[in-house]
């Protein structure tokens, strides 16, 4: 990685892509996430939240990593909220937990990070 070989033969549009800005090309990545997880259907349909669980994992680590140049209102709580959901999504299926990830799956639909994100 740090020989950076991996740049030698990208083509004019990756390396114009790699010289962009994070805080440029991140909310619009998140965004897309964001509305391709489609939280909507899960809490109809909580059973099938496990499949997201790689989409879920991608946003969890861009919050994470990519904090001081995202600008989102309550930040840290979203993070907070999509870890619950990803702790929801790997448990056994049972009763409670079908009922725990509606409720979760709701508290991030309802959260301003969230909206907002929706919105970019």
């Amino acid at each position: 990685m740090l020989a950076r070989s991996w740049t030698a033969e990208r083509t004019t549009r990756g390396n114009r892509q790699g010289a962009a800005q994070l805080q440029n090309w991140l909310p619009r990545l998140l965004a897309e996430e964001a509305t391709s997880l489609q939280l909507g259907r899960y809490q109809q349909q909580p059973e099938d939240l496990a499949e997201q669980l790689p989409r879920i994992e991608r946003i969890q680590a861009w919050l994470h990593l990519a904090r001081s140049v995202l600008e989102l209102p309550e930040l840290d709580r979203l993070f907070g909220e999509m870890n619950k959901l990803a702790q929801l999504a790997e448990t056994d299926i049972s009763d409670e937990v079908l009922e725990a990830r509606v409720q979760q799956a709701l508290t991030v639909f309802q959260s301003r990070a969230w909206k907002t994100l929706l919105r970019l």
